[in-house]
């Protein structure tokens, strides 16, 4: 198998990149700001650098549809990450997330991000590239 270039490797996640430790989510709970929407719950805190955190429980399905969500949580992030502010985020999928296509989720992830403030200023619109 070869290797991605350079510039297509710049879209992937790094282990650093995610929330790991139960510490780390419970200061941003605590200090962070959240807002609920249709599919699912953002939680965002100003930070250093990027950090993410999918959290998808058993209550929305088996493990097949959960790794589906968490996916299409995880793209949708990947996108948008160069137009967000550098923080800490937390999604917490709900369970309406399973009947919800993928431009839902993006149309929600929006209007999320933009709430609790996660967008840059420059940034009026979220645009994900296809």
């Amino acid at each position: 198998m070869l290797a991605a270039p350079e510039e297509e490797r710049g879209l992937q996640f790094k282990k650093i990149q995610t929330l790991k430790k139960s510490r780390e989510f419970e200061v941003l709970y605590r200090e962070g700001v959240s807002w609920h929407g249709k599919s699912f719950i953002f939680f965002f805190l100003h930070d250093k650098e990027h950090k993410v955190g999918f959290i998808v429980s058993k209550k929305v399905g088996c493990a097949v549809v959960r790794n589906k969500i968490r996916r299409r949580l995880r793209e949708v992030y990947r996108f948008a990450l160069p137009q967000m502010k550098k923080g800490r985020v937390v999604l917490i999928a709900k369970y309406p997330i399973v009947h919800c296509s993928y431009q839902e989720i993006v149309n929600d992830f929006f209007v999320l991000a933009r709430n609790v403030g996660a967008l840059s200023a420059s940034q009026k619109r979220l645009t994900l590239i296809k």
